[in-house]
């Protein structure tokens, strides 16, 4: 009898341990259908929006407009165009809109707002043409955008190859800052020069020696370095722009247009060390270093501006200082080619600031056949007529 009751017991239990755990799976149930419904309840707001707001084709709504609709159809850009909202592109799609009206001896020109893009004055600016040394510009932009701040302050070896470089091939007659005469050379050969003063070097007298100790130590060859350029050329969306060259001797695939250039510039004076660079008009003083004795020693080296030796140009051929009636000049670069017939090509990417709006305008000049001084005309007689 005893164990009977035992037995029942038993079961008793069993049953409530059952029920128990059917009722914590019903809980559990319960709680999930409730999660889900709350879940629907959420998306329905946002789903249906989308579905009453936002039809797709076909499907019957109204959208409120057809697809040749010019009200909403947005208008097929041209220039600018922005790249992650950073930077400004000028890829040439026609004929001159803005065409350039005063005289001027350069042969393409382009004189554009930097922060959107506006033509002010045009003139053959979607012809391809060779930029000479403007080409340094891009060289500058590739340098600084591969270099840190702690880079600036290494120095560079001036070795033979440098010397060698800039005496043979396509570079013979290049503009040269750290070769002294030929005699001196040999007491120059292992001098130390600073990555900083090199990068000025590029863009102040606009020196064949310093691009290449740059390029060398940055990519270890030219072709690697050119390839950099292009790259670059290809990220601000240039359409007729190629370099084979990072100094900007004549060749048929070193080549630009003036809107193209316009847009290379736009970009570069972002960059405050390029800016200043390029807006060096005087000597540029730096240091040399060697080993004397043992110990380090440094001598007063400098560049001269070529922008400077245009400003002056200016002057002696028109009495007067260059100005500017409606804005202040920031920088320039210069460009030079003579071809084997004599025909000259004097280029300039200038970049100043408006008095009126204090905006950054951008001013490319190519072709020029006359002398320097002239192509500074051509700057002023532009500016002072489009800029208000």
């Amino acid at each position: 009898m005893d164990k009977n009751k035992m037995q029942e017991n038993e079961k008793r239990k069993e049953k409530k341990r059952l029920g128990r755990e059917d009722q914590f799976l019903l809980c559990m149930i319960a709680f999930m259908i409730l999660e889900i419904l709350l879940l629907v309840c959420l998306l329905a707001g946002p789903i249906g929006a989308l579905l009453t707001e936002a039809p797709t084709p076909g499907n019957g709504a109204d959208t409120g407009a057809t697809e040749s609709d010019p009200e909403t159809d947005p208008a097929p850009q041209e220039i600018p165009i922005f790249s992650n909202g950073q930077i400004p592109t000028y890829p040439w799609t026609g004929p001159d809109t803005t065409p350039i009206t005063v005289d001027v001896a350069s042969k393409y020109a382009v004189l554009v707002k930097a922060s959107s893009g506006e033509i002010l004055a045009s003139l053959n600016a979607g012809v391809k043409f060779s930029p000479a040394s403007m080409t340094k510009v891009m060289s500058l932009i590739v340098a600084c955008e591969h270099l840190t701040e702690e880079d600036l302050e290494r120095r560079l070896i001036f070795t033979q190859d440098v010397v060698d470089y800039c005496t043979s091939g396509d570079y013979v007659g290049t503009v040269t800052a750290l070769i002294p005469s030929r005699e001196q050379i040999p007491q120059y050969l292992n001098d130390e020069f600073r990555i900083i003063d090199l990068l000025y070097g590029i863009g102040v007298p606009s020196a064949s020696d310093c691009v290449y100790m740059i390029y060398r130590e940055i990519s270890g060859s030219e072709k690697a370095f050119v390839e950099l350029m292009n790259q670059k050329a290809q990220e601000l969306g240039l359409r007729d722009t190629h370099f084979d060259n990072a100094v900007g001797y004549e060749s048929e695939n070193n080549y630009t247009t003036a809107s193209d250039m316009a847009a290379i510039l736009a970009y570069a004076v972002q960059n405050e060390l390029i800016a200043d660079i390029l807006g060096r008009t005087e000597i540029y003083t730096y240091k040399g270093y060697y080993q004397k004795e043992g110990k380090e020693a440094t001598y007063p080296r400098q560049f001269s501006s070529s922008l400077g030796e245009r400003l002056a140009s200016y002057k002696d051929s028109y009495k007067v200082d260059f100005s500017l009636q409606n804005a202040t000049l920031l920088g320039a670069k210069t460009g030079y080619l003579e071809d084997a017939n004599g025909v000259k090509n004097h280029c300039l990417a200038f970049f100043c600031r408006g008095k009126a709006d204090g905006e950054i305008y951008v001013l490319i000049l190519g072709g020029g056949e006359d002398y320097q001084h002239r192509t500074m005309k051509d700057v002023k007689d532009i500016i002072d007529a489009y800029l208000k």
